[in-house]
């Protein structure tokens, strides 16, 4: 009895003495719901999910002492309860499918910080309409809501709500990874489509404005299993342009897509034509 009593005194004295460590600082986060793991080197952390349930999340810059530097790989995919993540200065890297199908996710604040985002980090993130970048950032920014890559205009996000910048040059990889488009409009300054851009656009993407500026589409840049026709808009005057394009494996979607050439004036020969009203492509 005397035992016992005393190990209950112990652990009052034990509670009553433990500083109290701030809501995200616990091993299983039962108050923040995140957790946070330790990179290889000891010196920060990378963050995840874990147990949060929050629709709204504010990603701390520091944890245990340590700064929080990136968010882990596929950390808060499948997360469609997710609305808005705000992400502090002091995160370089934002994961791989860091906010893979996170399809409720409206809102994403990128710090100057980040210097790298992995391949697909939002994609099938379809409900994605406010992307802040700072205006500091020296690597990315955002416009049209999509996410650009300075150096070289590449965009490497964009969604059904993107109008894409005249200066892109560049659609990165999986660029449009599992995002439900239904058209898409390129503007003439767009060269390169690089790999599986559309591949997972299955049978949503009916057309496409592709510029004459193209001069490469990567491998599987578009969907090969889909029945629907495809009808692309070329920017082009004839078939001999289109020739010019150098077009990589896995794209007979696109090969085999209804083709229209654009003419400013009603053509007078043989072959399908369109041109611009209102924005839009339109058949003569």
């Amino acid at each position: 009895m005397k035992k016992k009593l005393l190990f209950a005194i112990i652990g009052i004295f034990v509670l009553l003495c433990t500083p109290l460590l701030p809501a995200c600082s616990r091993n299983n986060y039962s108050s923040c719901g995140l957790r946070f793991d330790l990179i290889e080197d000891g010196t920060a952390y990378r963050v995840s999910r874990g147990r949060s349930r929050q629709s709204d999340i504010v990603i701390p810059a520091e944890f245990r002492g340590l700064p929080v530097i990136m968010i882990s790989h596929g950390g808060f995919r499948d997360f469609n309860d997710l609305t808005s993540v705000i992400i502090p200065e002091g995160i370089t890297h934002i994961g791989r499918m860091a906010f893979l199908r996170s399809s409720g996710l409206t809102s994403v604040q990128i710090p100057s910080s980040v210097t790298y985002i992995y391949v697909a980090a939002f994609a099938g993130c379809s409900g994605l309409v406010n992307i802040e970048v700072d205006s500091n950032n020296q690597t990315f920014r955002s416009e049209g809501n999509t996410l650009i890559r300075n150096e070289d205009n590449t965009l490497i996000f964009g969604n059904q709500h993107s109008i894409i910048p005249n200066n892109i040059t560049v659609i990165s990889d999986d660029a449009f990874f599992l995002i439900e488009l239904t058209h898409l409009i390129l503007p003439n300054s767009v060269i390169y489509i690089n790999e599986s851009v559309f591949g997972s656009s299955k049978e949503s993407l009916k057309w496409i404005v592709l510029p004459t500026s193209i001069t490469y589409i990567g491998t599987d840049a578009f969907t090969n299993s889909c029945t629907v026709p495809l009808t692309v808009f070329y920017g082009g005057a004839s078939i001999y342009d289109w020739d010019l394009i150098l077009i990589e494996e896995h794209n007979e979607r696109l090969l085999n897509a209804v083709i229209f050439f654009y003419s400013q004036t009603q053509p007078t020969g043989d072959g399908s034509f369109w041109r611009f009203i209102d924005g839009l492509p339109v058949a003569w």
